[in-house]
């Protein structure tokens, strides 16, 4: 299975040595610290086995709720970065369940941001693990449960975008983010539509954006200027199911 990778700038803490390395090969049975357990996502995640990293995810959370009683926070960035590097481990890994799990700490027992990053992070799970069709359930459950989340409403385009540009333009991977937007009330923009229509050979995806539009009762979608000259008596009979190839151009007017 391919992996993705959504960060690639990770910078290891200074205070972190390859001590964290031999205590766990060592089975040693005390606790890593933070700076430990960030060093071993980084620099070990290939070969430590998934088992151990549910262990290191774990140690991480009491090493959390360890500080936020003694109400230190000088080590949050290294925190949420380490939560980062669970979340994009589990997402390769195809676990959603652990995305979710990692998540839902994340939301309850901080106050970190969550970016349109993570959110991709946890999305692409429910891909890797072949539940796309998931996907649509996972974003709303998402999004109902924060409000830290609201600036990824706000970006759906660059969540889906990001999405398409790792995954291409599958309609397993764009319906169900179609399906939830649907739901929460929001458009994608005019250059994320003119992207899947140019890009992307699918009769559903234009009525299911066709339906968004006219759902929401915004604004309304104009195709015209078709290449093909035949275009409109091949598909007199059936004017809502436009058959998009590579040859169309279509030109988008937003009315408002």
């Amino acid at each position: 299975m391919e992996r993705i990778y959504l960060r690639q700038n990770w910078t290891a803490p200074t205070q972190a040595t390859t001590a964290a390395t031999a205590s766990r090969r060592d089975n040693s049975a005390r606790s890593h610290n933070i700076y430990e357990i960030l060093s071993l996502l980084q620099e070990e995640t290939k070969s430590i086995a998934h088992e151990e990293v549910c262990e290191l995810w774990e140690e991480l959370c009491e090493n959390h709720k360890e500080n936020k009683k003694q109400k230190k926070t000088e080590d949050d960035s290294l925190y949420q970065q380490s939560m980062q590097h669970f979340l994009d481990y589990f997402s390769n890994e195809g676990k959603p369940e652990n995305c979710e799990e990692v998540l839902s700490y994340w939301i309850s027992e901080t106050d970190y941001s969550i970016t349109k990053d993570d959110v991709t992070s946890y999305l692409s799970s429910y891909i890797q693990s072949k539940q796309s069709k998931e996907l649509s359930e996972a974003l709303l459950s998402l999004t109902d449960r924060s409000n830290r989340i609201t600036v990824v409403r706000v970006h759906f385009d660059m969540v889906l975008a990001q999405l398409v540009s790792m995954l291409g333009y599958r309609d397993d991977v764009l319906n169900p983010i179609l399906s939830a937007m649907t739901s929460l009330g929001i458009a994608p923009n005019v250059s994320t539509f003119q992207s899947m229509f140019t890009q992307f050979e699918n009769d559903s995806i234009f009525t299911h954006i066709q339906n968004l539009l006219h759902s929401m009762n915004q604004f309304h979608l104009s195709l015209k200027h078709f290449c093909d000259p035949n275009y409109s008596q091949k598909n007199q009979d059936k004017p809502t199911q436009l058959s998009f190839t590579t040859r169309h151009t279509c030109t988008f007017l937003l009315l408002f």
